[in-house]
């Protein structure tokens, strides 16, 4: 009876064993689903935000912003990061959504009017026009995209003890698909 036992618990060993590999290999895809298309976005955001200066030229025209305030409600709110693209000023059209500066300032709001020395602009959620006229020298760029709190996402990230978790988190993750992959290849080559 002894040898029963024996050879049920090398069937379920095997079994396990497959099976186990079987979950490995499903939370290494759905982690490679998941982790590499968040990690293209940091990586683009986080290039669009370099070359984002006001004055600069951006990435590829493109330059992204965290919104801070809620004169644009309910277009986009707080937290929120938007993208702008520099277009040509004199193609700038009424309710065209434009960022500029303003005493040092960015700011996002919406094209009221055009006069011959620039365009009024008024935040959606404010009852009064701009103070003053933006013009082409401090003209940014004109809204192209919206991603819902992702400025919030940002903004956390930019905690000093965040970001060296997430550093570490994608770095045992290389580590351990790394590894496993070499197990893989180890199990593939003794079973020749």
């Amino acid at each position: 009876m002894h040898w029963h036992s024996s050879f049920f618990r090398v069937i379920l060993e095997g079994k396990l064993t497959k099976r186990k590999e079987i979950h490995m290999k499903l939370i290494k895809a759905l982690l490679s689903f998941l982790l590499l298309p968040l990690i293209l976005l940091f990586i683009l955001v986080g290039a669009l935000n370099f070359f984002s200066a006001p004055e600069g030229d951006g990435l590829f025209g493109y330059k992204g912003y965290i919104v801070t305030s809620g004169s644009m409600e309910p277009t986009f709110s707080p937290g929120d990061y938007i993208i702008v693209k520099q277009e040509d000023f004199s193609s700038l059209a009424e309710d065209d959504v434009i960022t500029f500066t303003e005493d040092g300032t960015i700011v996002t709001h919406r094209i009221k009017t055009i006069v011959q020395s620039g365009a009024e602009t008024q935040g959606d959620a404010n009852s009064a026009t701009d103070a003053a006229l933006v013009t082409a020298d401090v003209y940014v760029g004109t809204l192209q995209g919206i991603i819902p709190a992702f400025g919030q996402v940002i903004l956390f990230m930019q905690k000093p003890f965040v970001f060296p978790v997430l550093v570490f988190l994608m770095g045992a993750y290389v580590i351990f698909i790394y590894y496993k992959s070499e197990d893989e290849e180890e199990t593939v080559g003794s079973s020749n």
